[in-house]
């Protein structure tokens, strides 16, 4: 702890002496002429449900404006990562499709997407909670600002706010008739248009209607490899057969869709204000590219495959027509043999022929309710409906065969209704309490052929999630300065699950089995008892600090936070699930699946916060040091060929981030930000550590560095007025060492890296603009993602965009 205590200080002491010249992240601004005559802006952030100076709210918050968003070229809510200290946003699964939110903050997040798990970090639309990662990518149009909270946020916002919350405020319909309107070109065929129109339909109401429609080419070549075909031959291939859709999807990394939004804004009395609004999206993108970095042909199911076709008289080899044991007896066809020939060297390049789709519609529809009562007694309510179609699927194995192509189909609807009260009981008292329910129900379904069709894993589950919850939270203002805090939320939730998974090679997977310990021996390509499950999860999160006001321009704080995500069941089999099977296997095996529950995971925060905005406010400066304990963390491992979801582990995670912002000169605004995280696992479940451990032998220890939590993070923008009418804007972003799995395999770390981009903006006084810009100026390539395929013998990562210009025409009136 006084290692940790000195480095905090250390930070905090190089940002307070670099305060000239540095300015934290994009906190909301105006003009640069207002900025000049006024100093900084005021920044009125919702981080605790009602409207508050984000310097005075004792909560970390990150706020982004569409000024601030635009100057950084910044189109969707993963974009912000690069801006905000310790948070590691990525845009797909690794090993699933694109559109994919995958957030991590403080170390805090989740890497899968499907049903049976939820998000660590939660993603809320003017107030609506986003339950699905997939489709969670939002185009922000129309946005007023982007709050990103870190740390627990279980009393306000609740069970799946774990890590922290992404809060996304769109801009409210105003009185006055506008459009404003951009269209954009660039490299890769890169083709956008989006707009918003304001529009009064009489005294009390309002409406605006936002659109956005683009699409952009890939960044990775499909190619055909040398030496051979693939597998050949009559007939429907497997892939083609056992896949969730057809879509080819263009070159990987290609983007093309569209979003439409709509808003109401109704003030029918000076007390009451109605909010209708509904979105839609639809894309139609190809898959993430995936770049084979490594494969060992004699591991696992590799050295299976590859003897079945090299010709060994294996029985197994006999169990699927999709497999042509012995073709390579003779050494006639080496190109069905799965080896690192299927490494390009280059990773825009691929010999992937199968899955490579990402096709997902969702939208909904809200009603927000506002009346305030009196004075001091305001009461919400927030109804809101959604839903979500998508299936998307990915070539993981980077060759012309099929030896591992993933898809899925994924359906849900999510009802939720919130009532919340704020209060103010005379002068020393203020509160916030409040209702929620949630309900979901969804299906999803696996479609994953592995070694030509050894296993042909198929079918899927049903999911619905139930929930509630009771919250408050007071402040009690003990003196004009000194005001302590303390909240409470109850949260009930009851998970239930229909599991339908199926191998249909049932000559493979029951192979040496005696029928009657299978969970169907009637049907055997069953690998569950098809019995509906169901577990609750209780859990009761507290909030409690010290707020001090130590005159206008410093405020300190202290909290205790509480926050929970609550756990479920693993869904991908590709094995029986029965008791009689686990029960006769090694105990020592990491690849049995021993449990289908998993536990909910819990956090305990401690912060220290300051905040401060000095000369004539022209500078603010913000920092914070946060020790957290994280408990029974759920983990992703690889069980043989299956991920399972487990509570393997509990963390230790402390760190300091600090936000700078400056106006050292009428003509230029400078921003920076620090970020700190020592982030590292503090003890193991005794029953499962010995189970942890890949393909390459590593195990999770104590010294195995958490996924998506680099230790140093920083970034750095500029921008300077040049005229009256142009603008230039230069930005850059560092990051520490990043794991992109539990286990820390070599092969998809990501080294230290730092990201630049760079824009020119004029506009006139007539309202049109012109911006030109390059993204990842320096064509850094790094990794983003990557999956490491336990019993299967191959290791993908995914890489970045390359360097990309491109120009955006506006006009505004």
């Amino acid at each position: 702890m006084h290692k940790m205590t000195s480095k905090v200080a250390l930070v905090s002491a190089l940002l307070a002496g670099a305060m000239p010249l540095l300015t934290a992240p994009a906190l909301a601004q105006e003009t640069a002429e207002k900025q000049a005559s006024a100093g900084l802006e005021e920044i009125v952030v919702t981080a605790r449900k009602k409207s508050e100076n984000l310097q005075s709210t004792p909560v970390t918050v990150s706020a982004f404006t569409e000024t601030a968003l635009s100057n950084r070229g910044i189109v969707n809510n993963a974009d912000i990562a690069n801006f905000t200290p310790n948070v590691v946003f990525d845009t797909s699964s690794s090993f699933a499709g694109a559109d994919t939110f995958q957030a991590f903050v403080r170390g805090v997040g989740q890497s899968d997407f499907a049903l049976n798990t939820d998000p660590g970090v939660g993603l809320y639309v003017d107030g609506v909670y986003i339950a699905r990662a997939p489709g969670a990518v939002l185009e922000l149009l129309d946005i007023d600002r982007v709050e990103v909270l870190k740390g627990p946020q279980g009393t306000l916002f609740g069970r799946n706010s774990i890590g922290g919350a992404v809060n996304v405020i769109t801009s409210t319909p105003g009185r006055n008739f506008g459009f404003k309107g951009e269209a954009t070109f660039g490299q890769r065929n890169r083709m956008e248009a989006r707009g918003v129109i304001n529009a009064p339909l009489g005294e009390n109401i309002a409406a605006s209607f936002a659109f956005d429609i683009g699409k952009r080419d890939g960044y990775q070549q499909r190619i055909a490899f040398p030496g051979g075909t693939g597998l050949g031959g009559g007939g429907t291939p497997l892939d083609q057969l056992l896949v969730s859709d057809k879509n080819a999807g263009g070159k990987p990394g290609a983007k093309s869709g569209g979003t439409l939004r709509g808003k109401l804004y109704w003030t029918p009395s000076d007390r009451l204000t109605v909010t209708i609004a509904g979105d839609y999206s639809s894309r139609r993108d190809a898959a993430n590219p995936t770049t084979l970095v490594e494969v060992n042909p004699n591991s696992g199911l590799g050295g299976l495959y590859n003897a079945c076709i090299a010709g060994a008289p294996i029985p197994l080899c006999a169990t699927t027509p999709f497999l042509p044991a012995g073709a390579n007896a003779n050494g006639a066809r080496p190109d069905l043999q799965y080896t690192g020939q299927f490494i390009t060297g280059n990773i825009d390049t691929t010999y992937a022929t199968g899955a490579n789709f990402s096709n997902i519609d969702s939208g909904g529809v809200s009603a927000t309710l506002e009346y305030k009562a009196t004075d001091s007694i305001s009461i919400k309510s927030i109804s809101a409906y959604r839903q979500l179609s998508g299936r998307f699927g990915l070539d993981l194995d980077g060759s012309p065969l099929v030896f591992d192509q993933t898809s899925f189909v994924m359906k849900t609807k999510q009802y939720s209704q919130e009532l919340q009260l704020n209060a103010k009981l005379g002068s020393l008292v203020d509160l916030t309490a409040g209702a929620f329910y949630f309900y979901e129900d969804g299906f999803q379904s696996d479609n994953v052929p592995i070694a030509g069709g050894l296993i042909q894993a198929a079918g899927g589950f049903d999911h619905d999630t139930r929930s509630y919850a009771l919250f408050g939270e007071g402040n009690i203002h003990i003196t004009p300065k000194l005001t302590a805090q303390f909240g409470i939320r109850y949260n009930q939730d009851r998970k239930t699950l229909f599991l339908n998974q199926q191998n249909l090679n049932t000559a493979f997977s029951t192979f040496g089995l005696n029928l009657a310990d299978l969970p169907r021996p009637s049907d055997p390509r069953f690998l569950d008892t098809g019995q509906r499950r169901s577990k609750d999860f209780n859990n009761t999160s507290i909030r409690a600090g010290l707020n001090y006001q130590v005159n206008d321009d410093v405020f300190v704080y202290t909290t205790y936070s509480q926050g929970f995500k609550s756990g479920g069941f693993t869904t991908r089999l590709t094995t029986f699930f029965s008791p009689a099977l686990i029960a006769a296997a090694n105990p020592n095996d990491p690849n049995v699946l021993r449990s289908l529950e998993f536990g909910e995971e819990t956090s305990n925060n401690i912060e220290v916060g300051f905040k401060s905005k000095f000369l004539d406010n022209r500078v603010r400066f913000n920092v914070a040091a946060f020790f957290n304990k994280y408990n029974n963390i759920q983990i992703v491992v690889q069980r043989g060929v299956s991920p399972s979801n487990e509570n393997v582990a509990s963390a230790q995670i402390n760190g300091v981030e600090a936000e700078l912002e400056a106006l050292p000169a009428d003509w230029l605004s400078l921003t920076a930000t620090l970020g700190y995280l020592d982030a590292h696992y503090s003890s193991f479940d005794p029953a499962t550590a010995p189970l942890l451990v890949n393909r390459f032998g590593q195990k999770i220890t104590k010294a195995t560095r958490l996924q998506n939590a680099p230790k140093w993070t920083a970034s750095l923008a500029a921008n300077a007025k040049i005229s009256s009418a142009l603008s230039f804007n230069v930005n850059g972003s560092y990051s520490g060492r990043v794991e992109n799995d539990v286990f820390n395999t070599a092969q998809i770390s990501q080294s230290p890296f730092v990201l630049m981009n760079s824009s020119v903006f004029y506009q006139n006084a007539d309202g049109w603009s012109l911006r030109v810009g390059v993204e990842n100026l320096t064509n850094k390539r790094i990794i983003v993602s990557g999956f490491e395929a336990g019993a299967l013998p191959f290791t993908t990562a995914s890489y970045n965009r390359p360097r990309e210009w491109y120009a955006t025409v506006g006009v505004k009136f």
